[in-house]
């Protein structure tokens, strides 16, 4: 039964049965006080059963409430009780015991999961509580009686004080209406006013308010439709007041020969509501404000790290062995520090704020394990630290985020490797199918410091530090398993772990992608060395950023390549109508004419043998859709590092394969 259908009927003429005016009370009174449930328990045989109630279904799921008589009927005073359900919940309540002329009849109950609001406790509302408990213990000592006469009641002007609710009649045979005592004193009229229809609407200032009403009465009455407003009124004094008027129209023979309702004062709960709305925009606003600000810092920010990141590398294959090349190899490590702290700042941003989707395509899981390998090849290396692998892709075919689950590695293998001294790393991946999808278990175990059972609990949270042995936080920005455990969870899988403190950790997850639909089989997980790579592409570099041209075509040329550049999407155009390419590594987002727009142009002119790579800063899938429907092949986050491009080459070379230059 809805509430406008409820307070319709405590309100109405027409006979009601106990138990109908029990549920009705009890809805009032879970709308007024604003708890999770309001319970009516009888006493029979000795004990205490579940007659009515409000809202128990929000508390049953935690609480057996065929349990009631564990609540105590003390009265008036807030209670709690473990839930035997689940022992970290604990359900606050309030007992009102119910006593007709006959005895003991049973109880009323407020029941709420967080301590009981205020409103319900102050000495006030517990008087007032006793009131309602009253009425209660008259209604059941009233069983016999068929029919009320709300109008008129006793019963019926005390629930007006309780709620500050009043009620309303328009008998349209005899045109006349009627305005209880309560509605009198919400519209502040004076006691010789003689409300009418017109004269009652009139109450509703012009615009908004008044429309709603206008069309609430007249659909009232020519549809017989009932309605439930949250509205404003200018009392006879001129004072603005929120008020919720609900009613409804009696038909008989398809003709409303009646309109009847409840009003109720809501301006100081409507208004405090209003205020917290305000407050949680102007917090959004910050919010967003602020996301964006660190999105354009971390998007200025990469050109610069990435030019310090690509000069270091070229300079550390030219310096000889010695103080000079232990120096170089420290700013190489906080290079790729920086970079990472870039990327999780970003990643946060997105996930935490609802921003970050998933993009779907098909890749395979050995060529993502084949890359993740080789970027972490040299890192491990320098630290003096195994990095172990075991592999069982049986189904490696699969639709999902690529570079997401990419994360979710690296992010574990650099938690692994930050915290590993001396030892090994094993990386283990294992697939196997669920009807159309594809569940991917992985793990990352290490020998490293290991956490402690007080520490794990808040691992998982953002900007959370492990201690080391010496007691002190190690440092880092605490942002990386955070991301991971939101990734896992988006991707419909979770994440753990498993440590003892001073002999390592194991990190495991599960994620669950679509299987895809080719029927290719799955490609041989193989690690490609550097002088096995096809150098004879063709290779363009299309960048406005002078030093992301430089950094890209050193590596080009480290791992022999010869490429040209040009600096704007009408450039690459014209390079391409002039020279063949089979390769292109673009920008999207340049001056003149950008990396979306020069890739279609590409793509219309049957540019179909040649392969697009986009590059960019910004990985949200409106961006990734984007470069995919401009007719883009790839896309890898900026900045380009070695990896990256022995990564691109090994999917160029699959590609052109398929795809042979005509």
């Amino acid at each position: 039964m809805s509430l406008t259908k409820a307070v319709s009927a405590l309100f109405s003429y027409h006979a009601n049965e106990e138990e109908t005016i029990t549920e009705q009370m009890l809805r009032v009174l879970l709308h007024y006080f604003v708890v999770d449930c309001v319970l009516f328990c009888r006493y029979q045989d000795k004990v205490l059963t579940v007659q009515a109630g409000i809202g128990e279904e929000s508390i049953s799921a935690c609480f057996n409430l065929s349990d009631i008589n564990k609540f105590l009927p003390e009265p008036l005073s807030e209670l709690s009780i473990a839930s035997s359900k689940h022992n970290q919940e604990t359900l606050h309540y309030l007992c009102s015991p119910v006593s007709a002329a006959c005895g003991f009849q049973g109880a009323l109950y407020f029941l709420n999961r967080d301590t009981l609001p205020e409103a319900i406790r102050c000495q006030q509302m517990l008087s007032e509580i006793e009131v309602v408990t009253q009425l209660f213990a008259t209604q059941v000592a009233l069983t016999e009686t068929k029919r009320l006469s709300l109008k008129k009641s006793e019963s019926m002007r005390s629930m007006e004080k309780l709620a500050t609710i009043g009620w309303w009649e328009v008998d349209l045979i005899q045109n006349t209406i009627y305005w209880s005592p309560q509605t009198r004193a919400i519209h502040a009229v004076p006691a010789r006013f003689v409300p009418d229809l017109n004269t009652a609407i009139e109450f509703y200032p012009e615009g908004e308010d008044r429309e709603k009403i206008s069309n609430a009465v007249f659909n009232g009455i020519y549809r017989g439709e009932s309605w439930d407003l949250e509205v404003k009124i200018l009392t006879y004094h001129g004072e603005e007041k929120w008020v919720a008027a609900l009613g409804t129209a009696e038909m008989v023979n398809g003709q409303c020969i009646r309109l009847f309702g409840a009003f109720q004062d809501i301006d100081e709960r409507k208004r405090a509501k209003l205020d917290v709305e305000k407050q949680r925009n102007e917090l959004e606003l910050l919010l967003n404000s602020r996301n964006r600000l660190l999105s354009r810092i971390s998007h200025e920010l990469r050109t610069p790290v990435n030019a310090v990141h690509g000069m270091l590398h070229t300079i550390d294959v030219a310096v000889p062995e010695g103080n000079a090349k232990e120096k170089l190899a420290i700013a190489k490590a906080n290079a790729r520090k920086l970079i990472r702290l870039i990327n999780d700042i970003t990643d946060f941003n997105q996930v935490n704020h609802e921003e970050l989707t998933l993009y779907t395509s098909p890749f395979s899981l050995s060529s993502v394990m084949s890359g993740i390998l080789l970027h972490y090849r040299q890192p491990f290396k320098e630290k003096g630290i195994r990095l172990e692998h075991t592999f069982k892709i049986s189904e490696d075919s699969v639709n999902g985020d690529e570079i997401r689950l990419r994360q979710i590695f690296t992010n574990l293998l650099d938690n692994a490797l930050k915290f590993t001294h001396s030892g090994l790393v094993k990386l283990n991946v294992s697939t196997f199918r669920n009807k159309d999808n594809v569940i991917i278990q992985g793990s990352v175990i290490d020998t490293g410091i290991g956490i402690s059972d007080k520490d794990i609990p808040e691992l998982f949270l953002p900007f959370s530090q492990t201690k080391s042995f010496n007691n002190l936080i190690t440092p880092g920005r605490g942002l990386g398993l955070s991301i991971v455990k939101q990734l896992c969870e988006k991707m419909d899988g979770h994440c753990d772990v498993k440590s003892e403190f001073g002999k390592g950790s194991e990190f495991f997850f599960e994620v669950s992608l679509q299987a895809s639909q080719s029927g290719e089989e799955p490609l041989q997980l193989q690690t490609t060395a550097l002088g096995e790579i096809n150098t004879e592409f063709n290779v363009l570099l299309v960048d406005d950023v002078d030093t992301n041209r430089l950094v890209a075509e050193v590596f080009l040329n480290e791992l022999g390549f010869k490429s040209d550049h040009a600096t704007n999407g009408k450039e690459a155009v014209e390079a391409l109508s002039q020279n063949h390419y089979d390769i292109i590594f673009m920008d999207c987002h340049m001056p003149v004419m950008d990396g979306f727009e020069a890739t279609q142009q590409l793509r219309e002119s049957g540019t179909d043998n040649v392969v697009i790579i986009a590059m960019t800063a910004d990985v949200t899938s409106e961006n990734i859709t984007r470069c995919k429907e401009a007719g883009m092949d790839k896309v890898i986050l900026k900045p380009l590092t070695i990896e990256k491009i022995i990564d691109v080459i090994e999917f160029c070379s699959e590609l052109l394969v398929v795809n042979p230059k005509s």
